[in-house]
């Protein structure tokens, strides 16, 4: 990881930690670019910003600017070249707004607008019609980029801006994530009223509220698969219409039936006249955040490890292994010690569970997963009993971080899961019966099949 250190004028006269800059990044192995805007240099920390110097570093009499770098592992060399000052600007006639908290740190070619911007006010030319309730109102989520991580709660609150008349194009990111628990949108209807006309609705039905805990939940990624597909890009698609703007002024509504979901990130709009050189930059921005979400976004792992496949693994093209119920098996994992058994000792009315995993050498496609009734003294335990799941992989990221780890996260059924076994990637299967209470002791033997393009694993258990 990386560091930063940035100190003005201001902090001359009053030296410690909380008056400077201390910023963080990630760095991947290879080539990185760290970009580090001038505009919106908090003082001290993201989460406890200009404590004792209320302003932000002021750029224009920055007297300090230190790197500083913790490598994890072994680091042979770093090279640190092409160091630069960038301007940014957008084009002619393109408005564009970073909407956050008053120390936000304001993307390139954006103006930014915070709960205190009013319309008019102190030659503001674009802003919120009333002041807002509190700074609170404000935010900064710290994920996953400079203009999409931080939002001002818009929800019945509108903004306006100063826009010759004619036709617009208007382009709305919401910041749908949340900082502290229970600040993901909950929203089962949010809209954006244009010049008085409804122009723009996310209904998500009677599940809306609940969206947040289940939008990702048939999603597992692979090492290698990219996050801003998988996640950031569906969080953060814009919305998009057109207005007329008819008395010089863009006025935009914001308005949802639950709250903290109205949280506006950023708002672009240009007049059609412009539309093709506007397009362009605007692509050139969702480009960007992408580009900025994937150089931070740094995999902590799994990696995979060495393994030397056994030939029979070769010749039947998986090899099957028996990991203990306490080990955590990764999908780059090597399957486990294959000379185990799913064998257990068991009381009357007790649930046991089992385990195995696979190591596909090629595609297998889609899996299926069974067993039969397990046949014992004076009766049987009924298949029924047996509960068939394969473990499901999640992405995880530290609280206000973006480097991420993909590891074991629940449990899932097998039955109508439409699970595929792909190339290389081990899928640990759980399997728990469930005892009889009346179930006579001695030995309950049966089957468990694991079925998967053309192939039968059978497991005695």
């Amino acid at each position: 990881g990386g560091s930063t250190l940035i100190a003005d004028e201001p902090f001359q006269k009053k030296p410690s930690y909380w008056n400077r800059h201390n910023g963080t990044f990630n760095l991947k192995p290879g080539a990185n670019t760290v970009s580090i805007p001038v505009n919106g240099l908090f003082r001290g920390e993201a989460g406890s910003r200009n404590g004792d110097i209320k302003t932000n570093i002021d750029p224009k009499t920055i007297i300090r600017f230190d790197l500083g770098f913790t490598p994890k592992g072994k680091v042979t060399a770093l090279y640190l070249d092409h160091m630069r000052l960038v301007k940014e600007s957008r084009p002619e006639g393109v408005l564009a707004y970073d909407f956050g908290p008053e120390s936000q740190t304001v993307f390139p070619g954006f103006t930014p607008i915070s709960w205190n911007t009013v319309f008019g006010q102190n030659g503001a030319q674009a802003g919120l019609l009333r002041k807002g309730w509190a700074p609170n109102q404000a935010r900064d989520d710290s994920f996953p980029t400079r203009l999409y991580q931080d939002f001002v709660e818009m929800n019945e609150h509108e903004f306006s801006a100063s826009a010759p008349n004619g036709k617009y194009h208007v382009w709305v990111v919401y910041d749908d994530c949340g900082y502290w628990g229970g600040e993901t949108c909950h929203h089962t209807r949010r809209s954006i009223t244009a010049e008085g006309k409804e122009a723009w609705v996310d209904d998500r039905g009677v599940n809306g509220p609940s969206d947040f805990l289940f939008r990702f939940e048939d999603i597992e990624p692979k090492p290698g698969d990219s996050l801003w597909d998988l996640y950031v890009g569906p969080l953060f698609k814009p919305a998009r219409f057109s207005v007329e703007v008819a008395d010089g002024q863009l006025n935009l509504a914001f308005k949802a039936d639950a709250g903290w979901s109205c949280k506006v990130a950023a708002v672009i709009a240009y007049p059609d006249a412009k539309k093709d050189e506007a397009e362009k930059w605007v692509a050139e921005v969702e480009a960007r955040n992408r580009k900025e979400f994937e150089g931070r976004a740094v995999f902590l792992g799994p990696k995979p490890k060495e393994w030397a496949v056994p030939d029979d693994a070769k010749a039947k093209g998986y090899a099957l292994g028996f990991p203990s119920l306490e080990e955590n098996v990764t999908l780059v994992d090597a399957p486990g010690p294959a000379n185990g058994k799913l064998q257990r000792t068991a009381a009357k009315g007790q649930r046991v569970s089992y385990t195995f995993a696979v190591r596909p050498l090629k595609d297998f496609g889609e899996a299926r997963l069974t067993a039969t009734d397990l046949k014992g003294p004076g009766g049987s335990i009924p298949s029924a009993n047996v509960d068939l799941r394969y473990v499901q992989h999640a992405l995880k990221r530290g609280f206000n971080d973006i480097a991420y780890t993909i590891g074991p996260e629940s449990l899932r059924r097998a039955e109508g899961s439409g699970l595929k076994l792909g190339k290389d990637f081990t899928r640990q299967f759980w399997i728990t019966v469930a005892v009889p209470a009346d179930a006579k002791a001695g030995a309950y033997t049966g089957e468990v099949t694991l079925d998967a393009g053309g192939t039968a694993i059978k497991l005695p258990i």
